[in-house]
């Protein structure tokens, strides 16, 4: 049925290959015993790199992983991207929530940057109120270009942030916090 001998060269084999993975793992975990006091420093300053393969093992074994360090780089964009949305959607006060979407909408109806008069108009409100809190936005790190051009002050959303599509997770994301109660309904409602 079965060579004996080839049968003992095929296990030799598999012997030898168990070696060698056991050899690089116990590789991998040095480098990552190493180089684990910076990461943990880098932690605190930055997202990380979490997901993403050791860039030994991918020289060991090319290309074997790339695409799935690329799916866990993605998801943890996305997973960023969402947690900095609401970090962001949570720091606005209602007016400055409202200018926000209404640029963004009226950005698309128009198929144009908006002026201070067009978003005054849309929420019947001074410009001289668009402005302070268009500058508020800003300041908060709102996806918001101001230009000036001839005189006119020019907003737009960034193309980067369009390009997510996430204007309807953005309204959602703020409606689920307008159903709390909050302590002023509370004494004025009553």
């Amino acid at each position: 049925m079965y060579n004996e001998i080839e049968v003992k060269k095929a296990f030799l084999g598999v012997k030898k290959d168990i070696l060698l993975l056991k050899e690089e793992i116990e590789f991998l975990k040095s480098v990552i015993l190493e180089k684990k006091p910076q990461n943990e420093e880098k932690e605190q300053s930055s997202i990380g790199n979490k997901g993403v393969v050791n860039r030994h093992f991918s020289r060991t074994f090319p290309g074997l992983f790339q695409d799935f360090s690329t799916i866990n780089q993605v998801k943890n964009d996305i997973k960023y991207i969402d947690n900095e949305t609401e970090r962001f959607i949570k720091l606005l006060t209602d007016r400055e929530y409202s200018i926000f979407i209404v640029v963004y909408q009226l950005e698309e109806e128009m198929g144009r940057q908006v002026m201070y008069k067009d978003i005054s108009k849309r929420l019947i409100t001074s410009q001289r109120t668009v402005n302070f809190h268009i500058n508020n936005l800003i300041l908060k790190g709102a996806p918001i270009n101001k230009e000036i051009i001839s005189g006119k002050v020019l907003i737009s959303i960034r193309k980067e942030f369009k390009d997510l599509k996430i204007l309807d997770k953005i309204l959602a994301s703020r409606n689920l916090n307008d159903h709390q109660i909050k302590l002023s309904d509370i004494f004025f409602n009553n």
